[in-house]
């Protein structure tokens, strides 16, 4: 994920988890610039996966968000 300001790493996360709330991801890893957070993904099985997230940026703002997505099988 990519942020427009930069972050504070220790109390930002992400995650991301299968449709019966497994978590797929690794642990979240910042830039060296503490704008973006990369998480690694397990294989991932067609379904629909969550992403959530939160931030606290550099001037102590709180965010948070999801999304979803969606993996489909070979054709």
């Amino acid at each position: 994920m990519h942020f427009d300001n930069q972050f504070i790493p220790a109390s930002t996360t992400v995650r991301v988890l299968n449709e019966n709330g497994d978590v797929v991801s690794g642990g979240g890893t910042p830039s060296s610039d503490d704008r973006t957070l990369t998480a690694p993904l397990k294989a991932l099985s067609p379904g629909q996966y969550f992403v959530k997230w939160r931030a606290t940026s550099q001037d102590g703002d709180h965010t948070m968000g999801a999304y979803s997505f969606t993996v489909k099988g070979a054709h």
